[in-house]
């Protein structure tokens, strides 16, 4: 499962395509994003086995927004992202487990066998925490309900290198600002989980919209000179230990788009 793990924690924005309009337009904080990995011969179960829950967290009542997109294009087959977004850490005190949700909606006996329905398809599973960096981020665009698709770039840097790589996504920010069109990218960087991680989540809603995004070394030649450019170009990848590309598709039949709370 080592291929899949390079895409555990995600999402970015997938993370931050589940960030809803709160007070005053602002992001929320945090997402906590769940990566599961499934058995191949068991993918109709497993979605069975989320429907279930989503299901139950409604008939319980359960505080928690999930926002579900599927892994696709440039990533590992058979996974999925789950987003839950947050202002404020106590918040999760509320949120009930998968096994509280699922025996307080249908029982000690059916949630038990429910539960060990699911957790028979999962060949890896594992999560993090990721905060939203908006003075990063290029034209924020908070999503709901969340986009169809969205790209995700992350990115494992170097120690001791994040003012470095901050400089570089500050410049490519103004430089993404300056072009024609639309495009929004949400940043985020990790807080749990991966160390010195960031994530950028390009949302679009149909695959013909990724024909209008400049490359990133064209439009920094093109906004900065070809020689600074360059020079930031290739000062960012000194910083960049990994990089993973790859696209999601959202999945509403496996999210539960509950209110998010104001701040």
């Amino acid at each position: 499962m080592k291929g899949a793990r390079r895409f555990s924690f995600v999402a970015a924005f997938l993370f931050a395509t589940a960030f809803p309009v709160v007070a005053q337009n602002e992001p929320v904080q945090f997402v906590q994003i769940i990566t599961t990995t499934v058995r191949s011969n068991a993918v109709t179960e497993y979605e069975d086995y989320v429907k279930k829950i989503m299901a139950g967290a409604a008939k319980i009542g359960a505080p928690q927004r999930v926002v579900a997109y599927q892994v696709g294009l440039g990533g590992p087959g058979f996974t999925y992202n789950f987003v839950f977004p947050f202002n404020k850490w106590e918040e999760m005190d509320s949120w009930p487990s998968i096994p509280q949700i699922l025996t307080r909606a249908y029982g000690d006996s059916e949630g038990t066998r429910i539960l060990k329905s699911g957790r028979d398809a999962i060949a890896h599973t594992e999560s993090a925490v990721f905060r939203h960096v908006r003075n990063l981020s290029t034209r924020p665009r908070f999503n709901d309900p969340p986009a169809p698709f969205v790209m995700v770039v992350r990115t494992e840097i170097e120690p001791g290198m994040s003012v470095s790589y901050e400089r570089f996504l500050s410049k490519l920010k103004a430089a993404q600002e300056q072009e024609q069109g639309t495009r929004s990218v949400n940043r985020l960087v990790s807080v749990l989980g991966p160390a010195l991680t960031y994530m950028g989540a390009n949302f679009f809603s149909k695959h013909a919209d990724r024909d209008n995004w400049a490359a990133t070394a064209d439009l920094l030649r093109k906004t900065y000179g070809d020689a600074d450019g360059d020079e930031i170009l290739e000062a960012s990848l000194r910083a960049v230990r990994k990089r993973d590309t790859y696209i999601q598709s959202y999945r509403p039949d496996l999210s539960r788009l509950a209110p998010m709370p104001s701040r």
